[in-house]
């Protein structure tokens, strides 16, 4: 039979008792032709295909020894391309993603793990400034916002005394929007402000992120680090941060992202003019004719709370600034760092500022849930199969092995899901 004609005709997959027809063209280009299935069923394959029987209509029909419950998504999914729409939402189906992501492990569907591991994103573009902190803070979309610091969904550390700080100081470091509520005198006013200076001390706040003289020479290596809780890892593509007070991230800095909090790797390093974000007292005056108009009487008429909102709103507009990552490492991380880069002295006495005063993190991206368990399921998981497999590589007459390792593809899709590749379980010549 030819190759066109072979690929082109339906199969059966016999789940344990249900089976699955299926066309065998979509099998083989699954994965962009590179999974289990072209493994076992390809033309070139050194794998004996395991068929087990033709059925009344003359369709091949192949054992396979997986859950037919679970097994449909798979099919789904190779069907349409797409994540099944089946398994619903992740919040309502979490057990059931899971069980589908290790389905398409096994089965080697790469784009379909990334597909069932990501599990909620948001961009700077789409979602404002409502990134992954903001999401932490309504516990992942499902209440009114709370600090994320302070329900305990992050862990807040650095080169200080914890103990120095308060609660409230410490949960300034990812503060979705300012908080002016200490100053109610000044939007109690009856009158229009006319110094800025004024509201601006209004949102001043230190926090920890490192304060002045950060990059003074021989500070380099002060941080401040955010660590996610309750399983959450973050494939990140941009963050941001607000000027807290005095010169704003004025020094240089380093963020940097570790997935155990030891070893860490840099997502971006803001040097110089070009990427700080630079603001003191005096812009806050230069733009007086912007605060006349955000302290207008028509304003004043609407009352204090909307005056409090319009002004968090200008703050937000104009003095948080956000930068694109450089994720090469390709990882989820569960921690990051901003480090405090020492300027050289010289540069500091020709009047360079080196201030870090950063509040309001927010980072952006993709998250992925039950990050401890899925590493310790695939560490064990890994141990075993590896171990399964090198005993039945070492039970394989000479010259299949040999055919065996003379398959490119197949190595290669070995290699690629991590030495533990189950087509071979299922079709090595008993």
């Amino acid at each position: 039979m030819d190759s066109d004609a072979d690929t082109d005709t339906i199969i059966g997959l016999d789940v344990r008792g249900q089976v699955f027809y299926c066309n065998k063209t979509k099998l083989l280009n699954a994965n962009n032709g590179n999974s289990y299935f072209s493994a076992r069923f390809r033309e070139d394959s050194m794998l004996d295909s395991g068929l087990d029987r033709v059925d009344d209509e003359e369709r091949d029909i192949y054992k396979l020894d997986r859950d037919p419950s679970t097994f449909k998504y798979i099919m789904e999914y190779i069907d349409t391309d797409k994540k099944p729409k089946g398994i619903g939402a992740y919040e309502k189906n979490k057990q059931l993603w899971g069980l589908v992501r290790e389905e398409a492990l096994y089965f080697g569907l790469d784009i379909l793990v990334q597909l069932l591991t990501i599990t909620f994103t948001c961009s700077p573009e789409v979602d404002g400034n409502k990134g992954i902190m903001y999401w932490l803070g309504t516990k992942k979309g499902t209440s009114d916002y709370t600090n994320p610091y302070s329900s305990g969904a992050v862990v807040i550390s650095g080169s200080f005394k914890e103990e120095a700080f308060s609660a409230d100081e410490l949960a300034v470091v990812v503060q979705y929007r300012p908080i002016p509520e200490e100053c109610d005198d000044l939007f109690d006013r009856e009158s229009t402000v006319t110094v800025s200076d004024q509201i601006f001390d209004s949102f001043s706040m230190d926090g920890v992120m490192m304060g002045c003289g950060a990059c003074d020479s021989g500070n380099g290596g002060r941080f401040v680090s955010i660590h996610l809780r309750h399983g959450v890892a973050v494939y990140p593509t941009h963050y941001s941060i607000r000027n807290g007070s005095c010169y704003g991230m004025s020094g240089d800095w380093n963020l940097e992202a570790s997935t155990d909090g030891t070893t860490w790797d840099v997502i971006h390093e803001a040097r110089g003019k070009q990427s700080k974000l630079y603001l003191d007292q005096s812009i806050y005056k230069k733009n007086e004719e912007q605060f006349r108009k955000i302290w207008s009487m028509d304003l004043w008429s609407k009352g204090k709370e909307s005056r409090k909102i319009a002004m968090c709103d200008y703050m937000e507009k104009n003095h948080r600034q956000t930068w694109q990552v450089q994720n090469t490492a390709d990882k989820f991380y569960t921690y990051f760092r901003f480090i405090s880069i020492a300027i050289h002295k010289s540069e500091v006495r020709g009047g360079r500022q080196t201030c870090l005063h950063g509040i309001g993190f927010e980072i952006y991206g993709g998250v992925l849930e039950e990050w401890e368990v899925e590493s310790k399921s695939r560490i064990e998981q890994l141990d075993d199969e590896n171990e399964k497999l090198q005993t039945n590589n070492a039970k394989l007459p000479q010259n299949e092995e040999a055919s065996l390792n003379e398959n490119d593809s197949l190595k290669a899709r070995i290699r690629q899901l991590g030495n533990k590749r189950n087509a071979e379980d299922a079709c090595l010549p008993k």
